[in-house]
């Protein structure tokens, strides 16, 4: 499975400014893709890429319902 890591950028250009909040590290061996911000923007906001537009957005979107589970647990926890 994909996942995006500084993605909220697509949607708040302004945090491509400021150095990335986290230090990620992989648990296992792991490939990734690496895009310049610009390129990425024009070919999603390409009018005959639609479909890969929505399929970024989808992906986006289905890690921020993962990360507000993830919240929405540990505070239980905490609780």
């Amino acid at each position: 499975r994909g996942s995006v890591v500084g993605g909220s950028a697509l949607v708040e250009p302004n945090v491509t400014s400021k150095a990335y909040p986290a230090d990620i590290i992989a648990a296992e061996p792991t490939e990734w893709l690496e895009w310049d911000y610009d390129d990425l923007q024009r070919i999603i906001d390409a009018p005959g890429w639609r479909a890969v537009q929505a399929s970024f957005y989808h992906l986006l979107y289905l890690e921020l319902l993962g990360t507000l589970d993830r919240d929405r647990a540990s505070r239980k926890t905490a609780e």
